[in-house]
């Protein structure tokens, strides 16, 4: 379904028909040409459909072209399982928060006119992780990319003190690594928040939590945040000890403020970009091969304020839980270790 810019009538592309001159007032001859560009909204936010063609002059001409892909467009409201309402606009109607649309490509098969057609669709990735995977010929019509992606591990809130006893040789105790239901949170890097929980009861061969909701607005305070203790003495030498004693579980965000905690986050290293389907949870079950075993502590975003790697190293086995080995504090030119 097609609604006009420019007034409340809808266009309603039929089969092999073009919709008629007068369901939508014409611009002005002369009127500049715009991209072929739709939006449709739904409660996860909006959803933008572009399709490879000439630019557009009149209404008339946006619903022939978007009559042209109605089998896409049929093919995603029954993957959505809802009726979407698509207004054709070059300015977003409702714009979505910077990284929080996940895209696809698209490409129909040669139509009768021998002609095929293409373009790119976008939509929130809550939505995305709400849904099924695609089958049949959607899937065969979306491709997906490879994003950079972000696994959290932890969330620890650390004061000045415990960020200060941050130094190469020592390590950070992961307390939420001593839960046999330890689970990270998996999302694009462009993604300002939400995710997919992921499994870490083996965190070198994280897999997508099966059976589980996705986090669809969550951030990682969604994680179990606690308070660890630093370990004392380099690791896997005499004098070394890690302790969970300490560990509580969050306060609100006023009392972190008014002690003056920070709020961090340990990342497990993920060398290559991951597929959207991974990203998305599909399918459940899947392991994330290559991660780790490198992971770094970031001090997190806030407000104008970029995220800042403050340690890097690597995952650890410590008794029954993890620690970070902390290998080089910040940036550092070894080669070896993760890059923040």
């Amino acid at each position: 379904m097609l609604d006009s810019p420019r007034s409340a009538d809808t266009l309603r592309p039929q089969a092999g028909a073009a919709p008629a001159a007068s369901a939508a007032p014409s611009p002005a001859a002369g009127a500049a040409p715009r991209g072929s560009v739709f939006e449709a909204s739904v409660a996860a936010g909006p959803l933008r459909l572009r399709i490879d063609s000439p630019a557009l002059r009149h209404a008339p001409d946006a619903a022939i072209a978007l009559q042209r892909c109605e089998a896409l467009l049929e093919a995603l409201e029954g993957w959505m399982k809802q009726p979407l309402h698509w207004r054709w606009t070059e300015i977003p109607i409702a714009p979505a928060p910077r990284g929080s649309q996940a895209r696809a490509q698209w490409r129909l098969d040669e139509g009768s006119d021998g002609v095929s057609l293409q373009g790119s669709l976008e939509l929130p990735w809550a939505l995305l992780r709400a849904l099924p995977a695609p089958e049949g010929v959607l899937a065969a019509w979306l491709q997906w990319p490879a994003l950079p992606a972000r696994l959290l591990l932890s969330c620890p809130r650390l004061s000045g003190e415990e960020l200060e006893r941050l130094e190469p040789g020592g390590a950070l105790l992961l307390p939420e690594s001593f839960n046999t239901s330890w689970t990270g949170l998996l999302r694009a890097a462009s993604e300002p928040g939400g995710g997919v929980p992921v499994r870490l009861d083996a965190p070198l061969a994280p897999r997508l939590a099966a059976g589980e909701a996705p986090a669809a607005s969550a951030d990682s305070s969604s994680l179990r945040c606690v308070r660890p203790e630093p370990v004392e003495g380099p690791v896997g030498q005499p004098g070394a000890r890690a302790s969970t004693s300490s560990a509580r579980t969050e306060p609100s965000i006023e009392a972190f403020t008014a002690d003056g905690l920070q709020a961090c986050e340990v990342r497990l290293d993920l060398p290559r970009a991951l597929p959207a389907e991974r990203l998305a949870g599909w399918p459940a079950g899947a392991v994330l091969d290559g991660a780790g075993p490198g992971a770094t502590l970031w001090l997190r975003a806030q407000g104008r304020r970029p995220a800042l790697c403050l340690a890097r190293g690597r995952l650890m086995p410590w008794g029954s839980g993890w620690v970070l080995a902390v290998e080089a504090l910040g940036e550092s030119d070894d080669a070896t270790l993760p890059v923040c």
